[in-house]
């Protein structure tokens, strides 16, 4: 027999259906009948996607307040339907996918899927210890025997960033951190890598000067093809990384990029138009061979210096950059 609500409290359209679903659950010895089942099914099937309110499942589905109270003890008593509390305070009705079923089984307590769902939202940015502990409310005793418990389930994991190597913070235990928190490919063990990066811009300058000098034999009579083929993008040396097996590491287009506009600064490369894809182009940078009194002169940075002659296609008489000079 259900308990009256009190007359001291609001009237609550859902208050008849709310006191009978938190009683115990139905013996397993009553027996569904074909009516209920088909009850239990329209309900699944009305909050599958959706949390809804007692009255807006009595409504929609036209049941009795007693024919839905029995679907939804029965349905939450089979773990299949989770109540929440919505910010009105109305209770609603969801249904529970596998992961949570999965989850429940594995955090029994409120604290843990409490602390739990805050380093969900944290997603792989991670969430720092005070941080967690002053969401989640709870005492620093109780705190820790959660995340102790977590830990040696494998749910969770610490993380120790590069920035802050001595403060951890908690994510998901199976989720890969931000390359913010890890330093990307150029740290290991949070040691920057100096010999790895050493490695590759060796391997960034030997490509590049190969690209500039194949394009030369593949284009000896067209300085114009020349200098468009010696350039590369990040997309191309990451190619040539992979194909060539430089690195076991995976690196993204921007670590690679980033790499590359390091040379740049180092004065190794340049750097000076965007494709249609909107990737940056690099080439070698060519040491001006000129003594420098004339490197202010169109000679001092012409790409095909080394062709030009009097009598042949290209020549100091026949050149437009000299007149207009």
């Amino acid at each position: 027999m259900s308990a009256r609500p009190s007359k001291r409290m609001k009237p609550d359209p859902d208050a008849a259906v709310q006191l009978k679903v938190q009683q115990k659950a139905p013996a397993a010895s009553e027996t569904a009948t074909p009516e209920d089942l088909e009850n239990d099914a329209k309900v699944l099937e009305l909050c599958k996607t959706e949390s809804k309110s007692a009255s807006y499942i009595e409504n929609e589905l036209s049941l009795s307040k007693k024919a839905l109270a029995v679907s939804l003890n029965r349905l939450i008593s089979q773990n299949k339907l989770a109540m929440l509390n919505s910010s009105d305070g109305t209770i609603k009705f969801l249904v529970k996918n596998d992961e949570q079923v999965k989850l429940e089984a594995q955090l029994p307590q409120y604290e843990d899927r409490l602390i739990y769902q805050y380093i969900v939202d944290a997603n792989n940015k991670g969430i720092w210890t005070k941080t967690l502990r002053d969401q989640s409310g709870l005492e620093a005793a109780v705190f820790k025997r959660v995340i102790a418990r977590m830990e040696r389930k494998k749910l969770i994991k610490k993380v120790y960033p590069v920035t802050a190597p001595k403060k951890p913070l908690y994510m998901l235990y199976d989720m890969k951190p931000d390359s913010s928190l890890t330093g990307g490919a150029w740290y290991t063990a949070n040691e920057f890598d100096k010999a790895f990066i050493d490695m590759l811009n060796k391997c960034t300058i030997a490509y590049a000067k190969r690209k500039s000098i194949d394009s030369k034999k593949k284009h000896p009579d067209s300085p114009l093809e020349q200098l468009n083929e010696s350039y590369f993008s990040a997309s191309n040396l990451n190619d040539h990384i992979q194909e060539n097996q430089i690195s076991t590491e995976t690196l993204g287009l921007d670590e690679i990029e980033h790499l590359m506009e390091t040379l740049v600064c180092d004065g190794l490369l340049s750097v000076s138009k965007i494709d249609n894809q909107g990737e940056k182009k690099f080439k070698i940078r060519r040491e001006p061979k000129l003594f420098h009194g004339i490197l202010a002169t169109p000679c001092g940075l012409c790409p095909v210096y080394d062709k030009c002659a009097e009598g042949s296609s290209i020549s100091p008489s026949t050149c437009r950059y000299l007149d207009n000079w």
